[in-house]
């Protein structure tokens, strides 16, 4: 390499030499093997439809006795919440990073507020 010369490295996206392997569903079932069948199969494992309780969900606006009054944060402490600790911290019990939840304000700040 002389001393005029820049090597540049191209990064592209690796297409898979292998098919993806089957979802076996147990005795009796089909193999699920399509992309589209893969995606349904682990959504309704997942995320199934939760069961009938028979109860009417609880009015979470109600204050009930000796609660403390909590109001919603402001745009300020949820910036400060995100930005304030490092980045490369190790992720809490849910597994996301600080550094995820940055390129979540990022990319769509007033969406990611309104969660709040």
């Amino acid at each position: 390499m002389s001393g005029k010369s820049i090597h540049l490295l191209t990064l592209t996206q690796g297409k898979r030499e292998y098919p993806s392997p089957s979802f076996d569903q147990g005795r009796g079932q089909t193999p699920v093997i399509h992309h589209a069948d893969k995606c349904k199969l682990l959504r309704e494992k997942l995320f199934p439809t939760p069961p009938d309780t028979g109860e009417d969900m609880p009015n979470l606006n109600i204050r009930r006795p000796g609660e403390m009054a909590c109001p919603p944060p402001t745009r300020r402490e949820v910036y400060d919440a995100i930005f304030g600790p490092d980045p490369k911290e190790a992720p809490g019990p849910d597994g996301i990073t600080f550094l995820a939840l940055r390129w979540a304000w990022w990319a769509a700040e007033e969406e990611f507020f309104l969660l709040m």
